[in-house]
């Protein structure tokens, strides 16, 4: 008989052999045909009792080495301390309205260039934050901010009229993709793809992103869209191939970003093989991309953990609210919503690669039912599920980041759900795909807590903590908690 891990190889195998688009992976109701239906015979094979005990010993490749260190870094004038430095993070772009002030309580976060002028007081309250600043990868956009160094957009490391402006003063050195009428070529409503082959513009990089690093003595960068491949997103411009594609962003990483952290810059890079944002995270492209791209990077971003993109539903998915936006996902291979999973086995790919793991969760402030205790669940549901699976919960980090962004509503996202210290990881942690370790849910205790998180899609799950915790969510003290499906609770010790 087939062990579950056997038939779980098998399982994901099959998942991995998936061809269907974006839009029909999207789409509920998909046919039990093809790799879809053997991976749900598969699922049913795995629910049926399997004389198999696994041990620690059983499966030496998914142990990683755990960091039982930790640091006090005191930070802010007020004497503000983060016990534990690196297991949160904050992302605060043009269109997050909430103040400044609040990154007095973060070690670390990701700006752009409209935060430029408030550097300064940022510095002077917590003087040991680490600053990454939001840069496009492939493609450039206008406008420049006023104080931003010439010629570099406020996303980009160039703006488009610098480079058109290169581009009619030399013809036979592009910096911009072309369309097959010889137009620019966009990549989006706004931003117009770069010619990454060109060495010009490789040395104008290096000149901008530098100009940028000296002017306002940020840490590092945040390359987003850094996509393996386009062509599920867009056509492919002349000559290009998804292999070629690939080859040439790797190859522009082994110059610029390699050129960077040369000079101790920080790159931090959004990753993903797909360049389609309906689609999660690919662990079989994504496995194949990310080894190329970790001797360029520091970290790789995984944006959308553990939930779906936009989809604000009419009908609610896995029995959430309705007519909500990023609902969160379940375990359930055969259907749209549950691939939990999938973004679980992608952090542990960057974990096993040594890379820092940033992970994003947004909200869904815009709910129809009025109420904002989703995004509590939220919070939780995503930071636990970051803490299931990292050894080094001080490399990398978890972000919340509210949604609809901008507005009277955009309050801070800073919550003690999401960034309050539980320690670190007293074991070595397992990759869930092989099995829960209890019941339908998994548990996982730190040296100053726990986290219990069920991603089932509809079975609640009751988990013995063996002494009593304090939790989060209610504070109100448990030694057994149950958790309903797709929730997590984060407890602390008393």
């Amino acid at each position: 008989m087939d062990s579950i891990p056997d038939l779980t190889d098998q399982m994901w195998d099959a998942l991995m052999q998936t061809t269907i688009t974006g839009k029909e992976y999207l789409r509920k109701g998909q046919p039990d045909t093809g790799k879809w239906g053997e991976a749900k015979a598969l699922r049913d094979r795995i629910k049926k009792p399997v004389p198999l005990k696994l041990s620690l010993s059983d499966s030496p490749t998914i142990i990683d080495k755990v960091v039982t260190t930790q640091t006090t870094v005191p930070v802010g004038g007020g004497g503000v301390v983060l016990p534990n430095p690196g297991s949160f993070y904050a992302l605060k772009y043009s269109n997050d309205t909430w103040p400044v002030s609040e990154f007095v309580h973060y070690p670390k976060a990701v700006i752009d260039a409209a935060t430029y002028p408030s550097l300064t007081t940022i510095r002077n309250a917590n003087p040991n934050i680490k600053l990454y600043t939001y840069c496009q990868f492939m493609f450039c956009r206008n406008p420049q901010l006023a104080g931003v160094p010439a010629g570099i957009g406020n996303a980009s490391f160039v703006t488009f009229d610098a480079a058109l402006a290169h581009d009619n003063a030399n013809p036979g050195d592009l910096w911009l993709i072309r369309d097959s009428a010889g137009n620019p070529k966009l990549r989006s409503t706004t931003g117009y793809l770069l010619n990454l082959a060109s060495a010009s513009l490789r040395t104008q990089a290096k000149t901008n992103l530098m100009a940028i690093i000296n002017a306002y003595a940020v840490d590092g960068f945040f390359f987003d869209d850094v996509n393996g491949q386009i062509s599920d997103l867009i056509t492919l411009p002349p000559g290009y191939t998804n292999a070629t594609w690939t080859d040439l962003m790797i190859d522009w990483m082994d110059d610029v970003q390699d050129f960077l952290r040369s000079q101790g810059v920080y790159c931090l890079m959004n990753a993903g093989m797909s360049a389609n944002p309906n689609v999660p995270e690919n662990p079989a492209g994504d496995s194949a991309y990310w080894p190329r791209v970790a001797p360029h990077a520091d970290g790789i971003m995984v944006e959308y953990a553990y939930s779906i993109q936009g989809l604000p539903t009419p009908n609610p998915p896995n029995g959430e609210p309705g007519g909500i936006e990023n609902p969160l996902m379940n375990v359930d291979p055969t259907a749209w919503t549950g691939h939990w999973d999938s973004w679980y086995k992608s952090v542990k790919l960057i974990q096993d690669l040594n890379l820092d793991v940033y992970t994003i969760i947004y909200g869904s402030q815009a709910l129809v039912n009025g109420t904002v205790d989703y995004d509590n669940q939220k919070m939780l549901y995503g930071k636990a599920s970051y803490l299931l699976i990292r050894n080094n919960i001080n490399a990398g980090g978890f972000a919340f980041i509210q949604s609809p962004r901008g507005g009277a509503n955009n309050a801070s996202p800073f919550s003690p759900l999401w960034t309050t210290d539980i320690g670190v990881p007293e074991a070595p942690t397992l990759d869930p795909i092989l099995s829960p370790n209890e019941g339908v849910g998994y548990k996982r205790y730190f040296t100053k807590g726990v986290v219990v998180v069920n991603p089932h899609k509809d079975t609640p799950q009751l988990f013995n903590l063996g002494a009593p915790y304090t939790s989060l969510y209610d504070s109100l003290p448990y030694s057994q908690i149950t958790v309903a499906p797709r929730r997590a609770r984060i407890l602390t010790k008393p």
